[in-house]
């Protein structure tokens, strides 16, 4: 697997732009994961990080995003989404004018859940696949008129207890990780939290390669 490692800069409205990691293979693909990270949990996380390897091993490239609120000299504590959104939406369009793609899929972390769905009505974007990772209670309607889509849910997480993963109208889109919270880790057992991190990984990857391809 042979994958350029290049970068993409992002539109920002006050202080330093963005920096987009973008991974590519050498062959061209025709199909790209665009990755929405959480507030404070960046692409180079362990989720984020490894979702995004299991979606270059199925194939796809992956555009990787950082919030503007994110660089460094930028004081932006990340309050403002519709303003967040708007850059991601203005830099997106940017970034399709110059690369095309038939096949597009969202993988989105936390507050990543919240800003996608508004990127995807500005855009207009028809979307293949979406992976919810540990999404937020306010998605809840969005994820049900989502038809594919992976839900990886950590079942100590605060953010999206057991009486919203109730409300999750197709339960087995839902992965719920034992004894897991926020960023799907087990507090005190390191070896449980990789153990779960590889299952993590593997379901994305058996997601994205289960998609059709692309209708754009």
């Amino acid at each position: 697997m042979d994958i350029e490692n290049t970068t993409f800069e992002a539109t920002s409205k006050k202080g330093h732009p963005a920096i987009y990691s973008y991974r590519r293979h050498s062959i061209q693909a025709d199909s790209i994961v665009i990755a929405f990270p959480g507030q404070a949990y960046y692409m180079d996380a362990p989720v984020m990080w490894y979702s995004s390897l299991a979606a270059l091993e199925s194939g796809y490239d992956v555009l990787g995003l950082e919030y503007s609120f994110q660089v460094r000299g930028n004081d932006d504590s990340g309050s403002n989404l519709p303003t967040v959104v708007k850059e991601v939406s203005d830099s997106l369009s940017r970034f399709f004018r110059d690369f095309h793609y038939k096949r597009i899929v969202f993988v989105a972390k936390s507050i990543g859940t919240v800003i996608a769905p508004e990127v995807i009505q500005n855009l207009s974007l028809n979307l293949e696949g979406f992976i919810f990772l540990t999404p937020l209670e306010r998605v809840i309607g969005f994820m049900n008129s989502t038809a594919r889509k992976l839900i990886v849910v950590g079942d100590s997480d605060p953010a999206f207890p057991s009486a919203a993963v109730r409300e999750v109208a197709d339960q087995e889109s839902v992965f719920l990780v034992p004894d897991s919270n926020h960023i799907l880790e087990v507090p005190g057992n390191s070896l449980r939290s990789i153990d779960n991190l590889k299952d993590i990984t593997s379901r994305c990857g058996e997601f994205l390669r289960s998609l059709p391809s692309g209708s754009q």
